[in-house]
């Protein structure tokens, strides 16, 4: 009797394709733009940051497993970063004075959009055919995106309209105006018509806020750590609302009053 000798088999894992490659350096990249938006903008541990983070790097090695549908799962989480946080991209995007958050935004965008296209396509390649390589154009395509990348950058460093001029000694010496978390430190301010306000707004706080009086159109941001000047004059008496401009900051507290006297 002959003996049939068994030979295991293994199981080959399906190879990449080249945008597939892609899709894993976007989430990867979003991954660390998370952590170093923890490091250098909100300087403090964030719980919602580092899920997403951690989203992320999971999704990347999930597209590394070559599976043909796990690209799709990268394509929707690159698309989650900024649907999930589209108060903050817009604010961002159209408010280029800080412009360490304005850069921050502009790449972590640019990341998100390569990994929800590049994974949608991988996708599509790998349920129609043997096609490993990307389309010819993805080279032009990625350059396209890396000039517009770096024109944004560069108009956003632009100086921007000089504000009122003010020493650091003489900011100060003006009262403060703090905002040492999702709050102001004084609910109620008070002014004279016809009279200069002035005051110093502090930002101890790990994230940039700004004062906002829609009705005497002032509109003042203020980085993290860092400080800013306010200055108005108020020309009629009444009873304003000052707040923070930042999307969710109001609903989250950061309202006050400012009564204009004659």
């Amino acid at each position: 009797m002959q003996a049939i000798s068994s030979t295991p088999q293994t199981v080959q894992r399906p190879q990449l394709v080249s945008l597939s490659r892609l899709t894993m350096i976007a989430l990867v990249g979003l991954a660390l733009a998370l952590i170093y938006a923890q490091l250098a903008l909100v300087r403090q541990f964030d719980l919602a940051l580092t899920v997403f983070a951690g989203l992320m790097l999971l999704g990347s090695g999930l597209v590394a497993s070559g599976w043909r549908w796990t690209p799709l799962v990268g394509a929707l989480l690159s698309a989650l970063v900024v649907a999930g946080n589209s108060g903050p991209v817009i604010y961002d995007l159209t408010h280029p004075e800080p412009y360490h958050n304005f850069a921050f935004m502009v790449i972590a965008v640019a990341l998100s959009l390569v990994g929800c296209v590049s994974g949608i396509l991988a996708t599509t390649q790998n349920y129609r055919g043997n096609e490993r390589r990307a389309p010819r154009a993805t080279t032009s395509y990625l350059a396209l995106l890396t000039g517009l990348c770096a024109g944004a950058l560069l108009i956003g460093a632009l100086p921007q309209s000089a504000g009122a001029a003010v020493s650091p000694e003489l900011l100060a010496s003006l009262p403060a105006l703090s905002t040492p978390g999702m709050y102001f430190d004084q609910t109620t301010l008070r002014a004279q018509v016809g009279a200069t306000v002035a005051l110093r707004l502090d930002n101890p706080h790990g994230v940039s806020h700004a004062f906002d009086i829609d009705a005497l159109n002032v509109h003042i941001p203020v980085v993290a750590g860092e400080q800013s000047l306010i200055l108005f004059k108020p020309e009629q008496p009444g009873t304003y609302s000052f707040y923070c401009g930042l999307p969710g900051h109001r609903q989250a507290g950061m309202v006050g009053t400012l009564i204009v006297e004659p």
